[in-house]
C-alpha cells in the first residue's frame, strides 16, 4: 500500500508541476501573444474600476508596463514548477502558486461580465484554475500527513465500548 501512495504522490506532483512549467514556456515563445491578452484583459478591468481608487492606479501603471507581468509569472511558474515538481519548500510553492492561479483567474477570466458564448468560455478557463488550486492543496495535505497516517492493516484500531469490559 505505502508504494502505491508514494507512485500516486510522485504522479500527482509531475502532473500538476507540469501545467506550470509548460505554462511558462509558452510565454516565453509567445511573448506578443502574451502581451496582447494581458491587454485585453486589463483594458476590460479598466472600464470597470473607479478611476479615483489606488486599484486603478495600480492598473494603469500595469497598462503602461504588461511585460513586468509576464516576466515575473513566467518566473514564478518556471522556478515554483520546479521546486513543487523537486519536493523543495513545497508548502511555500503550492501557497504562490495557488495565490497566483487565484489572482490570474479572477484578472483574466472574469466570466461574470460575459454572457453568451464568451461566458461558458471564462467560466470553464476560470475553474480550471480554481480545479488545479484544489489539486495542489490536496496534494500538500496528502503529502504532509502521509508520515502520520497508518494502514488499517498495519495498525489496527482498538476501541473498547463501556459493555465490553
Amino acid at each position: 500500500m505505502r508504494v502505491f501512495q508514494l507512485l500516486f504522490l510522485a504522479l500527482t506532483r509531475i502532473l500538476l508541476s507540469s501545467y506550470f512549467i509548460i505554462a511558462s514556456l509558452i510565454k516565453i515563445f509567445s511573448w506578443g501573444i502574451e502581451e496582447r491578452q494581458l491587454f485585453e484583459s486589463l483594458t476590460v478591468w479598466e472600464q470597470i474600476i473607479p478611476r479615483n481608487g489606488l486599484v486603478y492606479t495600480i492598473l494603469a501603471e500595469l497598462l503602461q508596463a504588461p511585460t513586468i507581468l509576464i516576466g515575473l509569472s513566467f518566473g514564478t511558474y518556471l522556478v515554483l514548477g520546479v521546486m513543487f515538481l523537486l519536493g523543495i519548500r513545497k508548502g511555500v510553492s503550492v501557497t504562490i502558486l495557488s495565490a497566483s492561479l487565484i489572482v490570474a483567474g479572477v484578472l483574466f477570466h472574469p466570466f461574470w461580465l460575459f454572457e453568451g458564448e464568451q461566458f461558458d468560455v471564462e467560466l470553464l478557463a476560470f475553474c480550471m484554475n480554481i480545479s488545479i488550486v484544489g489539486g495542489l492543496l490536496t496534494h500538500l495535505m496528502l503529502e504532509t500527513h502521509r508520515s502520520h497516517s497508518f494502514d488499517y492493516e498495519e495498525a489496527p484500531l482498538k476501541m473498547k465500548f463501556r459493555d465490553e469490559e
